[in-house]
């Protein structure tokens, strides 16, 4: 009898360390699928008018989420660069850090370190009405003229290459 005891015991804490297990993968899962609702590509166009000789002097920056990646180029007038970033995701918050840039430097092509390694970049919120507001940080487009406000836009694969913005 007393064996049968133990037995029951033990099936009784497998079952308890069972239902503990299923428990954690359940809010993980929970966790993953809130986190990936930010992966995706995000676009702002920023324009700074034109220049003496008529050409508009734009820069499109890009930032991409997703499979552990966080990237975020800026290309357009007098701009080419590719930074690696850190996403720290919330439920109604994405903060974009600065890593390197894809060369693994942290100083740009001029040798210049312009952002803090884990520097905040920029803060994506969510707001009213699906607003996607944007907090400028180190990373200022406008050269700090601005430090809040709709830019960026997530992007919409509607198949392929093609992107509906």
């Amino acid at each position: 009898m007393r064996k049968g005891l133990r037995l029951d015991t033990m099936v009784n804490l497998v079952r308890r360390k069972m239902f503990v297990c299923f428990l954690f993968v359940l809010i993980s899962g929970c966790v993953s699928a809130e986190q990936s609702d930010w992966d995706g590509r995000y676009v702002y166009e920023a324009s700074y008018g034109d220049t003496f000789s008529g050409i508009s002097a734009v820069v499109v920056y890009t930032l991409m989420l997703g499979d552990g990646r966080c990237l975020l180029s800026a290309k357009g007038y007098q701009t080419n660069e590719e930074i690696l970033c850190r996403a720290h995701r919330s439920k109604n918050a994405l903060t974009i850090r600065f890593a390197s840039y894809s060369n693994g430097d942290v100083a740009n092509i001029y040798g210049v370190q312009m952002y803090k390694v884990g520097g905040v970049l920029f803060v994506l919120a969510k707001g009213d009405s699906n607003a996607l507001l944007t907090y400028w940080y180190d990373l200022k487009p406008d050269n700090g003229s601005v430090a809040s406000g709709e830019f960026f836009v997530k992007s919409k694969r509607i198949g392929g290459d093609k992107v509906e913005e």
